[in-house]
């Protein structure tokens, strides 16, 4: 084939030195000229095949270079899966120290369960509660307002141990306004979470006049007028570490 596709190119110098000299048959000037035919067939060739390499080289490097910048823009999802298998490893350790530090267990046989519930500072826990008592003074609503402030609620007792703690903290002597209001006009006593005061209480009390409010006198629940100046207390839930515990 290749011979074949020789022998046209020759022939077609052939022709066209023939055209161009018409009158020259000397066998040396006509065998010059197919040679420099056959050079230059030749170049043309290998300046083609040169061009067509030189394209489709582009063309994988430019794919490549695609991919390349691909792989750097999305992480593969084995990278993504070791990044946060590090982190919550990381957050674990964390979690870990900070129990360690602030509930600080004591030995605890692997049979037992360990609780750790924390208060904010200043605050005092007993039981599942946090409790704030004031150092300033204040009406009953200035009293709600700062438990409020505090994302907590003015006091509601539950049950004598728990004012045996607060008065432990306090001091027996010292008035506190609890969460305890008079409705109006029916002069029912409520707490704070919608509940009323028990019956025992409240026959303790007496009558209640509209505008009282409770407070704490040493062990017993008073009311007075919800314009009297005093400190009070502030409740809240303790946050319960002990379900984080590894």
């Amino acid at each position: 084939m290749e011979d074949e596709e020789g022998y046209v190119a020759l022939n077609v110098c052939t022709r066209k030195g023939r055209q161009l000299y018409p009158g020259t048959q000397e066998p040396k000037t006509q065998l010059s000229h197919q040679r420099w035919c056959q050079i230059i067939i030749g170049a043309g060739g290998v300046v083609f095949l040169l061009l067509a390499g030189a394209a489709i080289a582009l063309r994988i490097f430019a794919f490549q270079t695609r991919q390349y910048i691909d792989a750097l823009e999305k992480p593969s999802v084995s990278q993504e899966l070791r990044n946060g298998t590090e982190d919550k490893t990381s957050l674990e350790n964390v979690i870990s120290h900070l129990k360690r530090f602030l509930c600080k267990p004591l030995h605890i046989s692997l049979t037992e369960s360990f609780e750790c519930k924390l208060c904010p500072q200043n605050w005092f826990r007993y039981e599942n509660k946090c409790y704030w008592v004031s150092k300033k003074q204040g009406t009953w609503n200035k009293s709600q307002e700062d438990c409020k402030a505090k994302d907590s609620q003015m006091l509601v007792v539950q049950n004598q141990d728990e004012v045996d703690f607060i008065q432990s903290v306090t001091g027996e002597t010292q008035l506190l306004w609890i969460g305890l209001t008079a409705t109006f006009p029916e002069k029912n006593l409520i707490w704070m979470d919608g509940s009323s005061l028990d019956e025992k209480r409240l026959q303790e009390l007496g009558p209640v006049e509209a505008n009282s409010c409770g407070m704490l006198n040493g062990q017993k629940i008073i009311t007075e007028a919800c314009s009297t100046v005093t400190t009070w207390v502030c409740e809240t839930e303790a946050f319960d570490f002990s379900g984080y515990w590894a």
